[in-house]
Parts: C-alpha cells; structure tokens; sequence
C-alpha cells in the first residue's frame, strides 16, 4: 500500500512538472502585453522560501513567473479549499497549503515542512492580506521563526507596480508596468546567525513597499480610475458621515454633503483633505476604532447577500448591517456579537469570512460595503488603530 501512494505521488508531480512548463509557455506572453510584467528570475535549485509582499491577486502567477525551473507550493487562504471544481484544479496541478486566514496555522506549518522536505520551493505572502491602501503591512511576527526552522534558504523579493495596475478595490486593472527583483537571499547559516526578530525584521524590510513614496514616473492609465473606490474608503472627511460614498469615473463623492475628490490614474487626490488614499485611510481607520470604542453607530453599511455556514454548507439569502452600540454583525434572525467572532478576514472585497461559536461563516455580497466589518470587529476591545 505504501508503495501504491509513493507511485501515485510520484504520478501527481509529473502531472504537476507538465503543467507547470506549460504554464510557463503560456501564460508568460499574456502577463507581459496587460502589465508590462518585468522580472529578475530565481535560479536556486531544490527548495526555498520565497517571501514576496502582496497588493493584487494575481501575485501568485507572477511569482510563478519568477521560478521558472520547478514547480511551487503556495501557501495560500484556506477559503480556496471550498471552491469546488477551482479547488479540484488547484490541489491538481498547484500544490496549496491551506491557512485560515487571519491566523496563524501549526498545520499549516507542518505541511510547509513537508513540502520543502519533498523539494518544493515554497511561496509565503507573509503580510496575510492584500493591501487596501498601497503600504505593505508587517508580516506575521512569527514569521522569523519559520524561516530559521525550516533549514533552506530564505528569498524576499519585491513585486512593484502591482498596486497601482489592480487596486484591490478597483473593479478594473490599469495599464502601467509591474516588475519583480530579488530583494535578499539568505543562507541557513546566515539565518542561524540572526535571531528570529532579526529574520523577521528583515523580512520587513527587504518586501517593503509604500507606492506613494515612489516619484510617479510610470504612469498608470484608466478612464475611470477611482471606480470601487468606496469599497476601501467608507468614511467622508468633510462631514464624517457612514456610507455616503459613492464614486463615478474619476471621482469620489459624498451624498451627504456633497464632498468631492478627483483621482488621477496613480491614485492620488487632485483636491481635497488628502493627498492620496493611504492619508485618507490611516484617519479613517483611526476614526472607525473611535467610534468603535465608543459604541456610536446602528443600522450602518446595510447590504444584502448570502449567509453560509461552511462548516455545514448551508447557505441563506440575508440582510446584514453593522451595530456598533450593540456590537454585533446583524442579519436576518442572527447577530455575531464582536465579543465572540475571531479569525476574521475578507476575500477580495465581496467575500467575509470569520469564525464565531458555533462555525465558520461567510458573508458574500456583490454590493455590500463589508470592509468595515473587518475593521469593527479587529477593533473591538483595543486602543490602537494600527489594523
């Protein structure tokens, strides 16, 4: 029987291998004419950790570009193991190593173990999540940690230009240029020198990315460049009123009070209180676990959707808004008090995903506004705004 799972194994990295030079003949010439993808290829051979930063979802293929001479294992969001004939796809021709998002996972862990015991290289984007405003996050403080245990080489590479081609609140990419370099390779021995916060530290450094420090000599082009942008910024500057935004080809709006602000295709404001959408994201994040805090708000960002339990599958059509002086997530016939919600994340921009007493959960929607959920819950009980 053993010999039997060894054979099919075997058989599942052949598979892979083909599919994987496949890829690479195909898939390459497209990503260049849409983004103008360049990049300096990783040449090691046998496994690797590979960290990259992360601001759209197509960074996994991009990546994929990079290493050209043998198959990846991506860790990515558990949420994909729950797509059907997608995940079919994925567990078959991609190796994935599923995490709950928003959390740390020893599974997870242990099956990256095994498959850099196996000769995978394996990708990491250690951030978590992709980013809404164009600043990379900090990794998992853990992060060092795995790095120095696992015994192979560690690869940071940076993606640039991703941000501003596909935002990921923008419903459309834009035509600009992205390219990939290796930041830093480090050696086992040069990570047995450094602490585990040193390699974490590092690690922050060398994927680091902040779009609005760059000087803008690429230009990025949309006809309608701020289209989606209400679903990241959801808190008007001039009056502070909830769930008034609204955008229209190059602007954002305020029904309320009549705000506007012009956005030029390198997503940064032509007038207003801000200058770009990280200024208007750091205040509103701030403003949002102030009223948090102090339980000030009812009935906001009402949407409509689908409710799914996926530990059973069953899904319902619902109403949900967000109850701040009750602090809980309201649908229809349920409430998700913050108190009891935890791992929770957002897919995209339509997708909430969050574990509460009874199961995990999923709210989708297609209109609904539901970053501000990940942000009331996240600061539920804290006095920071660093979210």
């Amino acid at each position: 029987m053993g010999t039997s799972r060894n054979g099919n194994g075997e058989a599942l990295k052949r598979v892979r291998a083909r599919a994987w030079r496949f890829a690479h003949l195909v898939v390459p010439p497209v990503i260049r004419h849409r983004y103008h993808f360049t990049w300096e290829p990783v040449c090691l051979d046998g496994p690797f950790l590979l960290i990259s930063n992360h601001a759209m979802n197509l960074d996994t293929v991009l990546i994929g570009h990079v290493v050209k001479n043998q198959p990846l294992s991506y860790v990515g969001s558990s949420h994909l193991m729950r797509l059907g004939l997608v995940t079919k796809l994925l567990t078959r021709y991609a190796s994935l190593i599923p995490r709950s998002k928003a959390s740390s996972s020893a599974g997870a862990v242990r099956a990256i173990l095994t498959s850099l015991r196996q000769g995978s290289p394996v990708v990491l984007f250690a951030e978590g999540d992709c980013t809404w405003d164009g600043v990379s996050a900090k990794v998992f403080p853990a992060t060092g940690n795995l790095a120095k245990a696992v015994r192979v080489p560690l690869v940071t590479y940076r993606l640039e230009g991703n941000y501003l081609s596909k935002p990921r609140w923008a419903k459309k990419p834009r035509r600009g240029r992205i390219t990939g370099r290796i930041a830093h390779i480090y050696t086992p021995e040069q990570l047995d020198e450094m602490s585990a916060e040193e390699v974490t530290e590092a690690i922050n450094r060398d994927i680091y990315v902040n779009v609005w420090d760059e000087n803008g000599s690429v230009p990025f082009r949309s006809r309608k460049p701020a289209v989606g942008l209400e679903r990241a910024l959801f808190l008007c500057p001039a009056c502070g009123e909830a769930g008034g935004l609204r955008t229209e080809g190059d602007t954002i709006l305020c029904e309320k009070c009549g705000m506007r602000a012009g956005l030029d295709g390198n997503c940064r404001f032509r007038e207003g209180r801000f200058s770009n959408i990280h200024e208007w994201d750091v205040w509103q994040r701030r403003e949002m676990a102030k009223r948090v805090r102090e339980g000030r708000g009812s009935g906001l960002f009402p949407g409509e959707g689908i409710l799914t339990a996926l530990d059973t599958g069953k899904s319902r059509k619902t109403r949900f808004s967000l109850e701040l002086e009750k602090r809980v997530i309201q649908t229809d016939g349920q409430a998700f008090p913050f108190s009891g919600i935890s791992d929770i994340a957002m897919v995209k921009t339509n997708r909430l995903l969050f574990s509460a007493p009874d199961g995990y959960y999923e709210i989708r929607s297609e209109k609904g506004i539901l970053r501000p959920y990940l942000l009331a819950v996240q600061n539920d009980g804290k006095e920071t705004e660093n979210q």
